[in-house]
């Protein structure tokens, strides 16, 4: 009995030394390995040679003197909001800015407006015709306008007055920011023509004449309509108001 108790003692006490052997055999192999010691060695030079920027920079605001200088072992970026605003300030104004011209609105209007007094006359000759005025043309057409086109029987020369100030004004041409393009046509920009597709470049004298729709416009529309013979004092106020909410 003795016996086989030493016997098992024996067995468990090589196990546990046959699981030590195993095991420093194992952490022996890991530390003869050349590449463990490399990458530790990196490590170590790391850390020594590349310290964290953060605790080298010092709490300097814009515009204060430096009393010593810094050297910094790695390439780091400062902001400087003031600097990089100012060059793409600089950036934007290098780049001509494009205003779209397009001739073909001006048509499409005048042809509205012929297609309202073409309605006109044939309610006029036929009598009794009752007209969607909606479905002749897209433009806003007030009653008050629609009465005095009909009150004018439909008139040849109010719709000639008509069409022509439309004209007048797209050759000043219209634009949302009169101050803005000034200050733009100043450096020069580039007007590009929508119907053929071409650009070219104009100065301060190729907008001297443009009318601002937010300021100049309705003052403009008056203007050139007082020098329409045939349009009434009666009609200008609804004939000003018809132009420019379809301009």
């Amino acid at each position: 009995m003795n016996k086989a108790k030493a016997s098992m003692g024996g067995t468990a006490v090589s196990r546990i030394q046959k699981g030590l052997d195993e095991r420093s055999s194992w952490w022996d192999r890991i530390l003869l390995a050349p590449w463990v010691w490399a990458a530790l060695t990196i490590m170590v030079c790391a850390a020594i040679l590349l310290p964290s920027a953060g605790g080298l920079l010092p709490d300097w605001a814009p515009g204060d003197l430096a009393v010593y200088d810094i050297l910094l072992p790695m390439d780091i970026t400062v902001p400087d909001p003031a600097a990089t605003e100012a060059m793409r300030v600089e950036a934007r104004e290098a780049v001509r800015p494009v205003y779209d011209f397009e001739p073909r609105q001006q048509i499409e209007i005048v042809n509205q407006i012929n297609a309202i007094f073409l309605a006109c006359r044939v309610v006029d000759t036929e009598g009794g015709v009752e007209l969607q005025w909606s479905t002749v043309s897209d433009l806003n057409l007030e009653e008050e306008m629609l009465s005095i086109i009909t009150g004018s029987d439909c008139s040849d020369e109010f719709e000639a007055a008509l069409t022509e100030v439309v004209a007048q004004l797209y050759q000043h041409r219209i634009v949302d920011d009169r101050r803005a393009l000034d200050r733009r046509a100043a450096k020069g920009l580039v007007l590009r023509n929508f119907a053929t597709g071409t650009e070219r470049e104009i100065g301060p004298a190729d907008v001297a004449g443009v009318i601002d729709v937010r300021t100049e416009l309705e003052d403009s529309v008056r203007a050139m309509l007082l020098e329409q013979a045939v349009v009434k004092r009666a009609w200008l106020k609804a004939s000003v108001r018809f132009l420019t909410n379809n301009l």
